[in-house]
């Protein structure tokens, strides 16, 4: 007792001191737990198969909803990039396997857990060749390309700011058979600073109906 009375200031000390840090995890935890809540999180993947008659599937996976406002489609082969993006003036055939109405025009609000079918890829690149069908060294169709993108462009509606998202898939043929690789486990999202203002570059763009980037919005940059 009488060493604990000579060192009451030292222990309240270290108690104060543990006291803070175990507040500061505390708090810590807690805005890590709020800032993976409200981060925007869009898959794009591919369903119903391999091949180019599997569909691209964009799914919501975020905590709040997103509103889609244009959806970029690349074809990449070797230096060349080839590029459309997809509003509510192009619709797509295949409007038979949408599950909801806005698949048509591949714009408008996605709740969080809903996806929307925005059709095959072979489709997806088909698209984009008929645009630039007076081109050059355009590719006949996906089989040609050595991958195809595919970028979005939508708000999420949580901060109420410009978001997107991107994934690639390698185009692979063997023996006259064409299967899609995705170059990435989960695609990546373009909530970057510098990738926001390139999107929103983008769809100003894509409103006026001009199909083509001005910048690039996939550049790694935060």
């Amino acid at each position: 007792m009488q060493w604990l009375s000579e060192h009451t200031d030292t222990i309240n000390l270290f108690v104060n001191v543990a006291m803070l840090i175990v507040w500061i995890l505390y708090l810590h935890l807690l805005f890590t737990t709020f800032r993976q809540q409200n981060r925007p999180n869009i898959l794009i993947n591919r369903s119903a198969g391999y091949d180019a008659d599997s569909r691209c599937l964009i799914s919501n996976m975020s905590s709040s909803p997103i509103y889609i406002q244009a959806i970029l489609v690349q074809l990449i082969k070797g230096e060349h990039i080839w590029q459309r993006t997809i509003s509510d003036t192009i619709k797509l055939t295949d409007e038979q396997a949408a599950s909801q109405p806005m698949a048509s025009t591949q714009q408008g609000p996605l709740r969080d857990g809903e996806f929307l079918d925005i059709g095959t890829f072979g489709r997806l690149a088909e698209r984009v060749i008929n645009y630039h069908q007076r081109e050059d060294n355009v590719p006949d169709s996906i089989a040609d390309a050595d991958r195809i993108k595919v970028t979005v462009i939508a708000v999420f509606t949580a901060r109420n700011h410009l978001i997107g998202a991107q994934r690639s898939f390698a185009v692979n043929k063997r023996r006259n058979v064409v299967s899609l690789v995705p170059d990435t486990v989960m695609a990546e999202q373009l909530i970057g600073w510098r990738q926001r203002r390139a999107l929103a570059a983008a769809f100003t763009y894509s409103a006026s109906g001009v199909s083509e980037l001005p910048e690039d919005p996939t550049s790694p940059t935060t």
